[in-house]
């Protein structure tokens, strides 16, 4: 298959993983109606994996003699296999639950990765249907907290549940879909409100990982560019401080936002879902103490489900062990080095080289302190940054 279709797919898939699964979203939440949600998330990976396994040779070509595609190669088959030795010689309800929680992170995995590998954010069409889920978001999102009174509202209009139906999603495709229309533009004016509206969204989902994390890699990145540029993005880097500055001030000030899921970063002790992760995180380290090497397959599941995970990065040991952990990091860290060496070498204006190096830093951050190894976001990363080349 010419890589021309491969690009065309790679494309549509991504519009409906992301900027659709925004809109609709959006308009499940303007309309008050769950079922309008979307969710098909994994549904659409895996076709997208089948569709990088059938043109595997082509992507062997994309990729010669890269050092990360080998380094994703071993950590996917050994995460297989480890998986299905644990199913073979442990077998009971809970290793099989796990079982399928793995082939299905696998096959996320390989989904996403073939998305980035071959995705053509040159194309106009598919920087139009970007900004155009960006800022339908935004203008939903103002028109929810004045009709609601409330900066938090998406959670507040279909459930005060966090289970509600595309929260997960939405905070996944907010993420990837302002993140990548900060880099599309080419005009800093454009950038910056796409930056601040992509704030306001993720405030307002509630999604306080995805928020923390995305603030952080882009106040990161534009500290990096003012070094790299001069004076040229100033502007940008004290725009976000200021704005940081106010989103503290409105903490300090609105009781409204302190009975919010973010206000209880500022009050921890008191928090219900900070306590629960600690204890995830303590019984994450008590597997990893009793069994350092092979951690324990399985152990995040209970007759409750499949989250008793850590939220962290620790939760790779537990599952996939020891030296499921070391592959996973490197996995995690590396295109955070190449995409930043990168960043520093090319003089070129590259909207997939500054996607890549802030996705990178926001995914590592995420997954050090608040996302499992289950979180598939790293994906994405992984198949932009298998198109980069060191910099000499």
């Amino acid at each position: 298959m010419k890589s021309r279709y491969l690009e065309l797919i790679a494309n549509l898939l991504f519009v409906i993983l992301f900027p659709l699964t925004l809109i609709l979203n959006y308009v499940a939440a303007l309309l008050s109606d769950e079922g309008l949600a979307f969710s098909n998330y994994g549904v659409l990976s895996a076709a997208a994996s089948a569709i990088f396994l059938v043109c595997s040779m082509n992507a062997l070509k994309v990729v010669e003699n890269n050092k990360m595609f080998f380094l994703l190669l071993f950590l996917f088959f050994y995460c297989l296999l480890w998986s299905f030795l644990n199913y073979l010689f442990n077998r009971n309800i809970f290793i099989a639950e796990a079982f399928s929680q793995s082939l299905g992170l696998v096959a996320l995995w390989s989904g996403l990765v073939f998305i980035g590998l071959y995705l053509d954010s040159s194309a106009r069409w598919f920087k139009m249907v970007n900004w155009g889920a960006a800022v339908f978001a935004l203008i939903v999102t103002l028109v929810l907290m004045g009709q609601f009174k409330s900066a938090v509202v998406y959670t507040r209009v279909l459930s005060e549940s966090e289970n509600t139906v595309g929260y997960q999603f939405l905070s996944r495709a907010s993420l990837v879909v302002f993140m990548f229309s900060v880099f599309l533009c080419k005009r800093s004016g454009f950038a910056l409100f796409f930056a601040i509206s992509g704030l306001v969204v993720l405030f307002s989902i509630g999604a306080r990982s995805e928020l923390f994390s995305y603030m952080a890699s882009l106040l990161v990145l534009s500290l990096f560019l003012a070094l790299k540029n001069g004076l040229n993005l100033k502007i940008m880097t004290s725009a976000l401080l200021v704005m940081i500055l106010g989103l503290v001030v409105v903490y300090d000030y609105s009781e409204q936002l302190l009975e919010s899921r973010h206000a209880q970063i500022f009050e921890l002790s008191t928090s219900s879902s900070w306590k629960a992760r600690q204890e995830l995180s303590e019984s994450a380290e008590r597997l990893i103490f009793s069994s350092p090497i092979f951690g324990d397959f399985g152990g995040n599941v209970t007759s409750e489900g499949r989250g008793g995970y850590a939220h962290n990065i620790l939760s790779s040991w537990v599952s996939y062990g020891f030296l499921g952990f070391l592959l996973f990091s490197i996995s995690i860290f590396y295109p955070v080095f190449l995409s930043f060496h990168s960043f520093f070498k090319t003089k070129e204006y590259e909207a997939d080289l500054y996607f890549c190096a802030a996705m990178s830093l926001c995914v590592a951050i995420a997954i050090i302190f608040s996302k499992p190894v289950f979180w598939p976001m790293p994906a994405i990363v992984w198949g932009i940054a298998l198109r980069l080349r060191p910099v000499s």
